[in-house]
Order: C-alpha cells, then structure tokens, then sequence
C-alpha cells in the first residue's frame, strides 16, 4: 500500500513466486480517493516489457469493509497476460504493475521479483488450443485427425 489516498496490493503471484511466460494471472485490488475506478488503467509489466493491461475494476466486499468504502465500490482487479515473445529458458525478472488514470503518469502500486519458465505451450499436449497466438477455431475434426483423444 502506498499512502492513505492510494492503497493497493498484488495478491497473485507472490514475490519469488514462478510463473509462465505465456500465461500470467496477477489479481489484486487498488483504491485511489477523489479517482473514479472507470478511468483507472492498470499494466504489468516483466522488466521492460508490458505483459498486461486492463480498465476493469470490480466490486470486492471484503476491501470495502476492511476500508470503510460503500457497498458495490469497484475496486478488484484480475489480469491474464504473456510476454511478447516466448523464453526458452528460465530467468529471474521484475514484475511491476502501475496505475493510471486519465492522462496522469503512472504510479507504481507493486514491484516485486519472480521467476519466469517457458510455457513451451508448442511441445505440451493440446498446446495448439492455449496458445496465445492461436488465431485458427479448432473443431474436434482436428484433434481427432493428429490422434488426440
């Protein structure tokens, strides 16, 4: 948390925690005062590269109790998120995730250390499905033709 007007914390993942590159899930909740949530823009990003962003907030009743606010106030957020290029190897890097709202700079609301592994999503069994950079609709014909069951 930064300061009474701006609290805010990176539940998921943990610091030190590993995580894939091609399939990042960081969850958490951010309260700004006087900043309407509808124009909050939350990014992640791993070292320099930003790996996810969303302008959505939603409502979480056990922060607005803990911080007094009214009921139905947004203030959760969940993003899912991947670098922009596949790792071949595990590395150490920093994530940090920053808010913003309207044209106002960027505030760092959390920045912590992870591991980063290789998804390697092309080598798994049914990688094709999950990959981010899919964009071909598979129907069951074509798991059925490379003998996926």
């Amino acid at each position: 948390m930064t300061s009474p007007v701006l609290q805010a914390n990176l539940e998921t993942p943990l610091p030190g925690e590993s995580i894939y590159d091609q399939s990042i899930l960081l969850s958490g909740w951010i309260y700004a005062a006087h900043r309407g949530p509808a124009s909050c823009r939350l990014r992640a990003y791993l070292d320099e590269d930003c790996c996810a962003e969303t302008r959505t907030l939603f409502y979480r009743p056990d922060i607005c109790k803990r911080l007094g606010l009214p009921d139905h106030a947004s203030t959760g957020f969940r993003m899912l998120g991947r670098l922009p290029t596949a790792l071949t190897t595990p590395r150490e890097a920093t994530l940090r995730v920053t808010a913003s709202w309207a044209e106002e700079n960027p505030l760092t609301i959390a920045e912590q250390p992870v591991r980063l592994l290789p998804a390697a999503l092309a080598a798994r069994p049914y990688g094709e499905v999950v990959a981010p950079e899919n964009e071909v609709l598979l129907h069951r014909e074509i798991f059925t033709a490379r003998g996926h069951r």
